[in-house]
């Protein structure tokens, strides 16, 4: 469950980072690369933490034989 809910506060994160990083985007154009790369590691993070509760949800499996949705 700890995997769940760090996965959740990972969407969280991004979700309050995205959106005022466009606006800043739209208001100064000499950021938009910086802001790019910047959201494409918060993105990255997200994924990472959905492979890690994919791999606690197998873990689960292959040690009981139940199948379990984190995410």
């Amino acid at each position: 469950r700890t995997a769940q809910s760090f996965d959740k506060k990972i969407d969280e994160l991004y979700n309050a980072i995205a959106s005022p990083s466009y606006q800043a985007m739209a208001k100064d154009p000499k950021i938009v690369s910086s802001a790019i790369i910047y959201l494409n590691v918060a993105k990255d993070l997200g994924r990472i933490s959905d492979y890690s509760t994919n791999i606690c949800e197998w873990t689960v499996y292959l040690a009981t034989g139940k199948i379990i949705e984190l995410n």
